[in-house]
């Protein structure tokens, strides 16, 4: 079950595709957020909200590919998770208002 990520964590070609196919995400989300090219606030948000998901994920990768168990990770990132975004809510929770 933990293959590709194996995988992907073994190749650079593969994590440079990867970080570019993540980079494109943030890209087509800030233009949905504004249509202002130049919008560095905008840009900021959005790969901040997307990159405190890749955090988690990939946190959550490191320890299913180290053995832990499955439901510990979820219960444990999940709580991670809930910081992590209440924190970027403190600083966001104005922005576009």
């Amino acid at each position: 079950a933990m293959t590709v990520p194996r995988l992907v964590r073994s190749s650079p070609a593969l994590r440079g595709r990867l970080m570019l196919s993540w980079e494109l995400e943030a890209a087509t989300l800030t233009a949905a957020v504004t249509d202002d090219e130049d919008d560095l606030i905008a840009a900021a948000a959005v790969r901040s909200l997307v990159w405190a998901n890749r955090v988690v994920f990939r946190a959550a990768m490191r320890r299913l590919i180290a053995g832990d168990d499955p439901a510990g990770v979820a219960r444990d990132l999940r709580v991670e998770a809930e910081r992590v975004y209440a924190r970027l809510d403190l600083g966001l929770a104005s922005y576009g208002a």
